[in-house]
């Protein structure tokens, strides 16, 4: 598992290691929040808002109306709080109250900056943003690596772990609501805020991850029929919910489509606007687990395909996440019947391993090189008329990059690991096309999601035929559309009825029993048939 230049430099593996005697130990989290995308286009800060402040006038009293001062404030469920600053201005002639679709929810006193979070709960990643809710703007935002990885690297993995130890759907849980807990105090106090002035906090997830952020026990998610215990939408109080420091305001967990179509999706689909299109249209978040939805003008036609941990490194020799310093793109120039291999690093660092997206770039370039046939085979070290192949005790390999502390390269395993994603999501979308009788030529633009798709080159993706040829429409990222969605849903009325009829009227089509997509799998198996195999 180690480098000889690893175990040179005293490094060793920690579950492999017996203190032999007193010790002190640190944890480092290495998170690589730099590489995490979070980034998306918002609407106009401005337009249409469900929060807004009122000025209510409180109407005189006498001994003729001895009401209630909260009855002019038609808001029965007003907090202690609220009740405590409406009896300090009892003398004057007005309150400003904040409202949420024109209902008042709690009295304003001068110096309150009524807030909300948007957090964006990833199998790999989460992401959580700060909203200002009276201007609609998005303040800061905090990103890390999603804690509960220790767990194991993909939702199964997860759900194993949970099931498998008396109390393991409770440590998950508390691993995520502490990590929430810890991101969210970290910019209540960066910026300066009242605790109480959080209104409201809105989770998306896939359907995995929102179970475990509520302490459900996961089991019927991985057991045929796959059944989730939830997927309407869940709202209640922080604490009810088990945050244990973040506890003002309430807690809302949007709705999922199915057991592997989740509130992430669900909230990426509005945010993607794909259903207001008015041609057939492709969402695609490629991951551990590729969920994909085709819009025919008409009906949201959705399937999970289970691509495996390749696109996420885990499953390659020398992968690794999107952190610093790793191999992120590759390219291969000819010249003079010589090729140049350029290897391009996250944050332009010293590679260390290689990421999604430089694994697809690898694949391409091994096609377009000809060291690699439309089976997937390496071509032997005599047939390399390139000399970039090379024998290593994984057996031949393309080498990537070279450096005195780091050799990496591709094997021909992590090429069939490739494949095995590449024809998951691709005969997932196969299948869509077969359901809807919509043909690659009619769809009239692809959005690929998440921080995997924002990272991906293009034609690397087309050469290795993980979509189709057939797509002639513009194929383009579109950043972290789970995030924008729960900004969208904590800041905009109709967000949350808009995603509400996304998740109840969309047709999810199960793969693992479809004869067709068993075809499209052994079909997509095979890699584009090489036009020029000599480069």
């Amino acid at each position: 598992m180690l480098h000889n230049h690893e175990l040179q430099q005293g490094i060793r593996l920690a579950c492999c290691c017996l203190p032999e005697g007193d010790m002190s130990i640190s944890s480092v989290e290495t998170s690589a929040a730099g590489s995490i995308v979070t980034e998306f286009s918002p609407r106009d800060a401005a337009s249409n808002l469900r929060f807004s402040m009122i000025d209510t006038p409180l109407k005189q009293r006498s001994l003729e109306d001895q009401r209630a001062l909260s009855d002019d404030l038609n808001s029965p469920l007003l907090s202690p709080r609220s009740l405590r600053a409406l009896a300090l201005q009892s003398g004057g002639s007005s309150v400003k109250v904040l409202a949420d679709r024109s209902r008042g929810i709690k009295v304003m006193q001068d110096g309150d900056r009524p807030y909300g979070f948007a957090a964006d709960i990833g199998t790999t990643t989460v992401v959580v943003y700060l909203a200002d809710l009276c201007t609609g703007e998005i303040i800061d935002h905090r990103a890390q690596m999603n804690l509960q990885r220790r767990f194991g690297s993909d939702v199964i993995s997860r759900i194993q772990y949970s099931c498998s130890k008396p109390a393991g759907t409770e440590e998950a849980s508390r691993t995520i609501l502490d990590q929430l807990d810890g991101m969210m105090q970290d910019l209540i106090f960066s910026h300066d805020l009242h605790p109480e002035d959080l209104i409201e906090t809105v989770l998306v997830g896939n359907t995995t991850m929102l179970h475990l952020l509520a302490g459900v026990y996961p089991e019927s998610i991985a057991l045929s029929p796959f059944i989730p215990v939830f997927t309407h939408p869940v709202s209640c109080s922080m604490q009810e919910l088990g945050f244990s420091r973040t506890v003002n305001g309430r807690a809302l967990l949007p709705g999922s489509v199915s057991a592997y179509i989740g509130a992430d999706i669900t909230a990426g689909l509005y945010a993607s606007g794909i259903t207001s299109l008015d041609h057939p249209a492709l969402f695609i978040d490629v991951g551990t687990n590729g969920e994909c939805a085709l819009w025919d003008t008409k009906t949201l036609y959705c399937c999970s395909t289970a691509a495996g941990p390749a696109f996420e490194g885990a499953s390659i020799l020398h992968g690794i996440g999107g952190i610093a310093g790793a191999v992120c793109g590759i390219t291969a120039v000819i010249q003079d019947n010589q090729v140049q291999v350029t290897a391009r690093t996250i944050d332009e660092a010293p590679p260390r391993g290689i990421c999604g997206s430089g694994i697809i770039d690898a694949a391409a370039v091994l096609l377009d090189l000809g060291l690699a046939d439309e089976t997937g085979r390496m071509v032997s070290l005599e047939e390399d008329p390139w000399n970039m192949l090379k024998e290593t005790p994984h057996g031949t390999a393309f080498s990537i990059c070279s450096t005195p502390e780091r050799e990496i390269y591709l094997t021909q395993g992590d090429v069939r690991e490739v494949q095995l994603a590449k024809a998951a999501v691709s005969a997932g979308i196969k299948t869509l096309f077969s359901e809807t009788g919509i043909s690659g030529e009619q769809i009239g633009s692809v959005i690929l999601a998440g921080g995997f798709g924002q990272h991906l080159h293009i034609p690397s993706v087309q050469r290795i035929g993980l979509l189709t040829g057939d797509l002639q429409c513009e194929i383009r990222p579109g950043g972290n559309t789970a995030g924008k969605g729960a900004a969208e849903v904590l800041l905009h009325p109709e967000a949350l009825d808009a995603l509400e009829d996304i998740r109840s009227s969309a047709r999810y089509i199960e793969l693992s029993s479809s004869p067709v997509f068993q075809m499209h799998f052994i079909e997509e198996m095979i890699f584009p048939e090489q036009e020029n195999s000599n480069g």
